[in-house]
């Protein structure tokens, strides 16, 4: 292999192998491909007659001749960069604009500094020859994105109208507008709510999906990770802005199915161990990536339809500025898409709502005001309040409803009504240590009705709860119950002896591992607490060991009260 074809290969090779998700990325590699082929290439070549001369040992290339030896002219406002077509001798010689400043993207190269620096070798053997091969080499390098460029078509998932799957680079935002208005319906009359796109995607070029991000917010287009699908680094900025709008409704429209993956992570600055990169090339990469990290804040910061908060809230954007590389932040978490506003789909949802449910639901709503959870909140460790059941169920009213009080209730009030009607779940409430309200606020019995508002379905979930738990065919969180003889026996002498329902839950953690929870109901209505995690068992939140009696079935002590608790299954 010649040292041409050498050089063109590697070219080849450099660009395939380094498209990351930043602008600056490209920029870096870009100009090492440049400064290799220069030293290939850009040194002073004895012309035929003069076959004894020494030749000069190539330098560094600075960033101006690159410019300069590209042939393309680059003004002081915004415009693309253009082929450069002299129109004067002094033009050939001055390449670059006078005065002012030059725009490589985001970063600013000041002009006369450049043309300070502007190189001597622009013209003879090297001017005829090193153009042509540069030009091969930018043919070359455009074939290479565009191979790798998204796929941008109509979707076949019935969860959105178009997809965008594969790396994001530059010139696939024009592709989708141009699709875009063929394919989306647009508004309906009410909203662009229909207007939804999948996305399937590892991330890209950050400066191209910030197009795309800001897009989506302005034109009311919708986003979607469906079952499968993964959307990580620049994806998953664009995930965020989904929204909808219409003349009398607008609303964040991001959904994320179950079985889809979704991930942050903070732009970097990839270089090789042992690269060597002057200082003007580290400025001008670090310009870059300061301006697009003030990009990403500029649309992240946009303000939701019709609310004072966000698209992406500042405790998500402190996540994604500490992960890096493929230390994903992951959105996995019931707690994640709640905080964050993020509406599930493909889960399995209850038919019914239970104490516990009411319980998480009042908490989360509450918490996912201020912040993620930090605690465990298993309902099998809080389940008794201040006076009695820390959830209980209301009488005469006309739809499902309970009182629940706050785990930080005390000196303050924290507590809500939670209540479900037909298909909806509503909630009002207070939380006087935050100020966090849920409707108007503090409310009873008698007055829930008027004062609640609707919450996300996903908040009747442990905080804790993984997504992939809550797919259809996974354990229900609420197994169908049934029915058995429960016995409570102090020393020789059975002190209790009823039947009583037996009610599955699989959503607690007990030392940091999922575990089984089951209530005992007794027939008053009282409950007995047993949480399974391996071969370790709790019972009312304290130890307890798993043993067998005759006629008693599965006994466990409760090391606080030395009272055996047992279960005889299928017994009335």
């Amino acid at each position: 292999m010649d040292a041409c074809s050498a050089i063109v290969e590697g070219c080849r090779h450099e660009v395939a192998s380094h498209l990351w998700w930043s602008s600056f990325h490209v920029y870096i590699k870009v100009q090492r491909v440049f400064l290799e082929f220069y030293f290939a290439f850009a040194a002073d070549t004895p012309s035929p007659g003069d076959q004894g001369a020494d030749l000069v040992k190539p330098r560094r290339l600075r960033r101006c001749e690159i410019f300069e030896i590209l042939g393309l002219y680059y003004t002081d406002d915004d415009t693309p960069p253009t082929a450069r077509q002299p129109s004067s001798a002094a033009d050939s010689q001055n390449p670059l604009p006078p005065g002012g400043v030059t725009r490589f993207g985001s970063a600013i190269v000041d002009t006369a500094d450049a043309l300070a620096h502007k190189s001597p070798r622009v013209e003879g053997t090297f001017m005829r020859s090193g153009i042509r091969i540069l030009l091969a080499m930018m043919a070359i390098l455009s074939a290479v994105v565009i191979s790798n460029a998204a796929t941008i078509g109509k979707s076949n998932s019935p969860n959105c109208v178009m997809v965008i799957s594969g790396e994001i680079v530059q010139g696939d935002f024009e592709k989708f507008v141009a699709l875009g208005k063929v394919l989306l319906p647009g508004d309906d009359g009410e909203s662009t709510s229909h207007d939804k796109v999948c996305l399937d995607s590892p991330g890209g070029n950050l400066a191209e999906g910030v197009k795309f991000a800001k897009y989506f917010y302005h034109d009311g287009v919708g986003t979607v990770i469906d079952g499968g699908q993964k959307c990580y680094s620049a994806c998953a900025v664009m995930f965020m802005m989904g929204t909808a709008t219409g003349a009398e409704v607008a609303f964040a429209n991001r959904k994320l199915h179950v079985g889809g993956k979704l991930g942050f992570h903070r732009p970097y600055i990839d270089i090789s161990s042992g690269t060597s990169i002057d200082s003007g090339t580290l400025r001008f990469a670090y310009d870059a990536a300061f301006s697009s990290a003030l990009d990403l804040i500029a649309v992240a910061n946009s303000k939701a339809p019709w609310s004072s908060q966000p698209m992406m809230k500042p405790d998500l954007i402190q996540g994604m500025l500490q992960h890096i590389g493929n230390d994903m932040l992951m959105i996995d978490s019931v707690d994640k898409v709640g905080r964050w506003d993020i509406e599930v789909i493909g889960a399995a949802e209850p038919s019914l709502l239970s104490e516990e449910q009411a319980f998480y639901a009042c908490e989360n709503s509450l918490q996912w005001q201020n912040g993620l959870t930090t605690e465990d909140i298993s309902y099998s460790k809080y389940s008794e309040g201040s006076s009695g059941r820390r959830s209980h169920l209301l009488t005469g009213t006309e739809q499902t409803a309970f009182q629940v009080e706050g785990l930080a209730s005390g000196y303050a009030m924290e507590g809500c009504v939670i209540s479900k009607k037909e298909n909806a779940l509503l909630g009002c409430g207070i939380d006087e240590y935050s100020d966090a309200r849920l409707g108007q606020g503090d409310c009873d019995q008698s007055s829930y009705a008027d004062r609640s508002v609707s919450l996300k379905k996903i908040s009747v979930f442990n905080p804790a709860t993984r997504l992939e738990e809550l797919r259809p065919g996974k354990p229900s969180p609420a197994k169908q119950p049934g029915m058995a003889r429960c016995f409570v026996i102090k020393g020789e002498h059975i002190t209790d002896n009823e039947p009583c329902l037996i009610v599955h839950i699989d959503d607690a953690k007990m030392n940091g591992s999922a575990s089984m929870v089951t209530h005992f109901v007794w027939p008053s209505g009282s409950k007995t607490v047993l949480v399974q995690s391996g071969s370790a068992f709790e019972i009312n939140g304290v130890p307890t060991s798993k043993r067998k009696i005759p006629d008693r079935g599965d006994c466990y002590l409760n090391s606080a009260t030395q009272n055996d608790f047992c279960v005889l299954a299928n017994s009335n």
